[in-house]
């Protein structure tokens, strides 16, 4: 599991919209400041994997990114059970909470990094209009 969040958002600075990407994807990372031109503080999280197992969600534990998000972009694999814990536990978790499922990779296989990061912004845009 590898999680990043941009500075304002992890020093809590920010009175923007606060949006967690989870996605087992990293390709994408540096590509901050897209969102935050978009007006969103930008968190990600890969979710859980075997090397390195400590997603909170995964031992019985509410996630501060969870906590800290305004909305969520789901992009984790829901056919795995991991994917589909995490899901559940963060409806558990955060009832009403926004949940948007990013399916750019399945809709677009072999698509270009610049394709597949202007879907995510688009997921992203759409969490923020169910905000509102």
């Amino acid at each position: 599991m590898v999680s990043r969040r941009t500075a304002e958002w992890r020093l809590g600075r920010s009175d923007r919209v606060r949006v967690l990407i989870e996605d087992p994807d990293a390709q994408w990372f540096h590509d901050f400041e897209r969102y935050r031109c978009s007006g969103v503080e930008v968190a990600v999280c890969t979710g859980p994997d075997a090397a390195a197992p400590d997603c909170p969600h995964l031992k019985g534990r509410r996630c501060e990114l969870w906590e800290a998000a305004d909305a969520v972009v789901f992009a984790l694999p829901r056919d795995e059970p991991t994917g589909r814990l995490v899901l559940k536990t963060g409806r558990r978790d955060h009832p009403g909470k926004p949940i948007v499922f990013d399916l750019t990779a399945e809709a677009q296989p072999g698509a270009r990094t610049e394709d597949v990061i202007d879907g995510r912004v688009a997921a992203v845009r759409e969490a923020l209009r169910r905000l509102s």
